[in-house]
């Protein structure tokens, strides 16, 4: 959800004196904190003039296609829709809630990039065990996979891991596996060996952990495609004390 609500923090940023701002220099300083964006589209609705004294706008739409945050990380279509913003006086700060529903398409193959980057991969040789050659699958049905080398250090020889589940959302909060199976040098592994190695299930993601900076946001709507694409559909809301505002 970062990149949602840093381009929001940015709008607010850049909103002159009299909470007056125009497409075009919006969308040029989006595109100064974007490695690239193949396609970007800004449309601010201003509310009439008395509105805008009062720090009152009605409106920010973002359509973002092939929007490069790093080299590495690409996010495929991003479509963002406010409702309307109201700040501090003539200030960028917020006085109310900040409110908007947002549709995020990812690739498998930009997903695959992010992985392989330099970064990633960092994190992935730190500790006892090292995790190479990791690549995601995004299936029909909402399922997903992801499989990997497993190496162990000061041990020969390397384990091919394969996990393969249903990706889904437990209200709105959290994207994790359901019903998930694991495979070992393509051999099954018994549920009940995948329950000790996973007692409280395949870790997710917990959308919850944004809420002490000042952001929630929730999933409503999850789906796969057979082009290896993943669609979320949601609404996400900034606090006017969150962090991303100091």
């Amino acid at each position: 959800m970062e990149p949602i609500s840093a381009i929001i923090s940015l709008l607010l940023g850049i909103i002159a004196p009299l909470g007056i701002i125009s497409d075009r220099i919006a969308e040029s300083q989006i595109r100064k904190q974007l490695t690239r964006a193949e396609s970007l589209e800004i449309r601010i609705d201003n509310a009439p003039t008395y509105q805008l004294l009062g720090g009152k706008l009605n409106k920010i739409r973002l359509a973002g296609r092939g929007l490069f945050v790093t080299p590495d990380v690409r996010i495929d279509t991003l479509d963002l829709e406010t409702d309307p913003i109201a700040l501090a006086g003539l200030t960028a700060k917020l006085d109310k809630p900040l409110q908007g529903a947002f549709r995020l398409v990812i690739t498998e193959t930009d997903i695959n990039r992010a992985l392989a980057s330099p970064q990633f991969n960092d994190r992935l040789k730190s500790g006892r065990y090292q995790v190479t050659q990791p690549q995601v699958k995004i299936l029909e049905h909402d399922r997903v996979s992801f499989q990997a080398q497993l190496t162990e250090a000061h041990y020969p020889g390397q384990l091919k891991i394969l996990i393969e589940g249903k990706l889904s959302s437990t209200s709105g909060k959290t994207l994790q596996l359901e019903n998930a199976t694991f495979h070992l040098n393509d051999k099954p592994v018994q549920p009940i060996v995948l329950k000790q190695l996973f007692p409280s299930g395949i870790p997710g993601i917990d959308l919850t952990q944004y809420e002490v900076q000042g952001i929630t946001s929730r999933i409503l709507k999850l789906e796969t495609y057979p082009n290896g694409q993943l669609e979320l559909i949601g609404f996400l809301q900034i606090r006017p004390d969150t962090s991303l505002l100091k």
